[in-house]
């Protein structure tokens, strides 16, 4: 579970389950989440944690959107630890470690934020927890309650 938001680091909502995938080294796997095409619930943003039972390193996502077509901006950022308390605490997330514009899948399909908009790779250490913010230009990421 994480949460969902209108604007970012702050109109927070719980709990909203994030739709969408982590892809990540350690012989090329992914972690997928549930994709509910017949969801009505549409942010801007979610917050969510990767608890890493073995060591991966993160180096693209898939997001759920109703939006469809190119030019949709996105950004995500990533803070070590929970996101829990740091939802309207903007300094604690830095620069975003991707941001650039993708092609919208619609509803029902996966929507690629590839490798090349990240500046870097997220290694998560086995045992600790990561979080992450996915936010996009417009409000069309899809959740489920």
């Amino acid at each position: 579970k994480g949460l969902a938001n209108t604007n970012a680091f702050n109109y927070v909502y719980y709990p909203y389950s994030w739709h969408g995938s982590l892809t990540y080294r350690r012989d090329e796997n992914s972690i997928e989440t549930l994709l509910d095409a017949s969801t009505n619930y549409v942010y801007y943003g979610n917050m969510f944690d990767l608890d890493a039972s073995s060591s991966v390193s993160v180096y693209e996502m898939e997001i759920h959107t109703s939006y469809v077509g190119s030019n949709l901006g996105v950004s995500v950022w990533t803070k070590s630890g929970t996101y829990v308390n740091f939802e309207d605490d903007e300094a604690a997330w830095g620069d975003p470690i991707a941001s650039g514009t993708v092609r919208g899948r619609g509803a029902g399909f996966r929507t690629l934020i590839p490798a090349s908009l990240f500046d870097r790779e997220v290694s998560v250490a086995a045992g600790t927890t990561q979080a992450f913010y996915v936010r996009l230009g417009e409000d069309a990421l899809l959740y489920s309650a």
